[in-house]
């Protein structure tokens, strides 16, 4: 049995009928750019990126196992009319056999990933033997990636598959058969220390089952989503979600259709919020076996675990302590441009297309769900001054205790802005007399290389030198350098070359004091020129050397 572990993993197409309850509120939908007629499945959604599996082409190198195309991992980046043609991953990281699914750190230094564990230079697949997947380590040095190892993680004839790192790479989720577990496939939890990992321990009968418990995904928010097909009476995979408390996983919750369905869905990966995400399915409609979809939630999935999540409580009093009544609760979504602007005297409330307006109880209660972002709080009563404030999404449970006084007796405070997770700004830094804001594209224009290199020369160093000084002074930026080339020389030489100048480029910032996770960097070769100088046109040096570029993307701000 533990010689098949490893197909067992990848390829999943048991059908069955659904029973779980659907959330309106979730909008699913086939990510048809990128699914073809083969097997794709566990997207990870990283930066502006999307890494997933990927089978082979029918006439690829079959699986004597399986009988199927071995699996690759592809990288496609989002674009704003969709996504780019997904290419290999790394020609360093995949092999002639399986690899994936797989987990970056957040400044795509460091990845770990499901590899079938071979020995030698070639995986011996006509031999009845032992097969086991393994969890492989490298890390991304001087514009490519290292040779793969071994985790130490890893047990001798055990298998050890799908990592999920924490955000602050602290952390390591991951599945295993090893002996002591509570079925087939249980989930395993490993801290990070200065000697390496520690001892897995296993997630306990909270998160696993007798069956399959595999494909995790652990977010910032410490939000544990993974698929189990041993937790319902149903005998497919279904999608489950839990929270890690004071070092403990709660026990697991089912998620709602339609993220669940009548098939296999696991492979769950999502935002900072929770809101938009990605996962597999070989749900009926699709165009492969296991495809991968997309999906946005008007609220954050958190709430199918806590229905507290982001629920104030509120209690209105008059200045005779006794409860009102009837006191009308407005709820206003803010923008990041409304709150730099806000001025509670011009702010035309009543006619915000995204007010919601309730009334408290006899007993002068109410409850709202804060929305995510920043949300403006009116509280208001006939004969009384109003109440306000700014709240952000908190993820717990806060009361709030108001008392309204009568009209003209006290002024009503202007609104304090509580709870918010980021400064906010007045205006925006500027580069190149671009403003430094959320999705904007600066060129710098300065920064060109010598034809066939990636050193940075003194002119180049002085345009970066701007945007130091602007990094350090905004800590909570981060941004995405990429490195264009002319035409000249084969393409996937100008793609490598390119990334090497993003690198450098990169390398330069950090010498600098710029912090390393502010900046990600990517090649994208000749694939982007700016003017008419395509491979076979006749063009001067100065029209080639007008596409040798370095951009700015700004991600985070």
């Amino acid at each position: 049995m533990r010689a098949l572990l490893y197909i067992l993993a990848l390829v999943l197409i048991a059908g069955r009928l659904s029973s779980q309850e659907n959330d309106p509120t979730i909008q699913i939908s086939n990510l048809t750019e990128l699914n073809t007629e083969q097997t794709e499945f566990s997207p990870l959604l990283w930066n502006d990126f999307l890494v997933y599996v990927k089978a082979r082409g029918p006439q690829s190198l079959l699986d004597k196992k399986t009988k199927e195309p071995f699996f690759d991992l592809m990288i496609s980046e989002k674009l704003p009319e969709g996504y780019s043609r997904a290419r290999s991953f790394s020609s360093v990281i995949n092999t002639p056999y399986h690899e994936g699914p797989a987990s970056l750190s957040d400044n795509g230094d460091r990845i770990l990933f499901s590899r079938v564990d071979y020995d030698g230079n070639e995986f011996n697949v006509g031999k009845d033997k032992t097969v086991t997947l393994k969890i492989f380590e490298a890390y991304y040095e001087e514009g490519t990636w290292t040779k793969a190892f071994k985790s130490s993680i890893n047990e001798k004839n055990i298998a050890s598959c799908h990592p999920s790192l924490s955000a602050d790479e602290q952390i390591l989720v991951f599945a295993s058969d090893r002996e002591g577990g509570y079925g087939k496939m249980d989930l395993y939890m490993s801290r990070h220390t200065y000697e390496g990992w520690t001892a897995p321990e296993n997630l306990g009968p909270e998160i696993n089952s007798a069956g399959n418990d595999w494909f995790p995904y652990l977010d910032e928010n410490n939000y544990l989503f993974y698929s189990s097909d041993g937790k319902t009476e149903t005998s497919g995979l279904d999608l489950h979600i839990s929270l890690m408390d004071e070092g403990r996983f709660l026990p697991a919750l089912l998620l709602p259709a339609p993220l669940n369905s009548g098939f296999d869905d696991f492979g769950l990966s999502c935002g900072k919020k929770a809101t938009l995400g990605y996962i597999s399915s070989n749900r009926p409609g699709g165009k492969g076996k296991d495809d991968l979809y997309t999906f946005h939630s008007d609220r954050p999935l958190y709430h199918h675990f806590d229905s507290t999540y982001n629920l104030i409580k509120i209690n209105v009093k008059g200045e005779n302590g006794l409860s009102i009544s009837g006191a009308e609760v407005s709820q206003v979504k803010l923008h990041e441009e409304d709150l730099s602007n806000f001025n509670k005297d011009i702010f035309e409330i009543d006619s915000h297309p995204s007010q919601n307006k309730i009334y408290t109880q006899e007993n002068g209660n109410v409850s709202l769900r804060l929305s995510d972002g920043y949300n403006l709080i009116t509280v208001s009563y006939p004969g009384k001054e109003s109440w306000q404030q700014i709240l952000s999404e908190k993820g717990k449970e806060p009361f709030y205790d108001i008392v309204l006084t009568d009209t003209l007796t006290l002024k009503a405070p202007e609104p304090e802005i509580i709870y918010v997770e980021k400064e906010v700004r007045v205006s925006e830094p500027t580069l190149n007399n671009v403003e430094v804001k959320v999705g904007a594209i600066i060129v710098l224009e300065n920064i060109y290389y010598d034809y066939n290199s990636y050193d940075l020369t003194r002119g180049a160093k002085t345009e970066l030198d701007k945007l130091v000084m602007i990094l350090k002074e905004n800590p909570r930026l981060k941004i995405q350098l990429s490195a264009h080339t002319d035409s000249r020389g084969r393409s996937e030489y100008n793609m490598d070359l390119s990334q090497k100048r993003a690198s450098s480029a990169k390398s330069y910032l950090v010498s600098q004091g710029v912090a390393g996770s502010q900046i990600s960097s990517v090649g994208y070769g000749e694939s982007q020129l700016r003017n008419h100088c395509a491979d076979g046109v006749n063009c001067s040096e100065a029209e080639h050397i007008y596409n040798r570029r370095t951009e700015v993307k700004v991600l985070e701000n």
